[in-house]
């Protein structure tokens, strides 16, 4: 056999060596157990505290809105998306007196334009459907820099979306 080629297996045979052994040194050992997966995933997630509540948690006290977001087009959007993560706020909100509600348990109420352009702006990367033969797809885009038309006269602010649109049915 050339020595080149002895040379090639010898090469070949660290290369295999050194990948089982950082194999086994990098691969957990829960790995496997229930599929492609590390087991052990679960009980670090499971150690992580709580923040969101679901919807389900809101329609207790927020029912009337929740149902009136139902006819909208926001229907399909959770209630966190916009307001932020919710479990505290819930949680406490069914031992404490509503009139007394401590401030750091309130829920962020968006009124900034900035935050209706996180979903609206025109973006070009949106997924379009192949029928679409215009610029809006899903969601409804505007051009936040184009649409500044809206001013205050007294104060030469921008308007801001929530003056003329209302959130929860747009």
């Amino acid at each position: 056999m050339p020595d080149q080629v002895k040379r090639l297996l010898v090469a070949f045979a660290i290369f295999i060596a050194i990948f089982l052994l950082a194999r086994y040194f990098l691969i957990p050992d829960s790995f496997g157990e229930l599929g492609h997966y590390r087991a052990d995933a679960i009980g670090d997630a499971e150690a992580y505290p709580l923040s969101h509540a679901g919807r389900e948690a809101c329609i207790k006290c927020h029912g009337d809105v929740v149902e009136e977001i139902s006819y909208g087009f926001h229907a399909k959007l959770s209630c966190e998306g916009c307001h932020g993560p919710a479990y505290k706020h819930a949680y406490y909100a069914e031992l404490a007196d509503p009139q007394n509600f401590p401030d750091s348990l309130m829920l962020n109420k968006p009124v900034e334009r900035d935050f209706c352009a996180r979903c609206h702006d025109r973006n070009r990367s949106r997924i379009r459907f192949a029928s679409d033969s215009t610029e809006i797809s899903q969601v409804t885009m505007v051009d936040v820099s184009d649409h500044n038309h809206f001013i205050y006269e007294e104060t030469n602010e921008i308007i801001r979306c929530v003056e003329c649109h209302y959130p929860h049915s747009p």
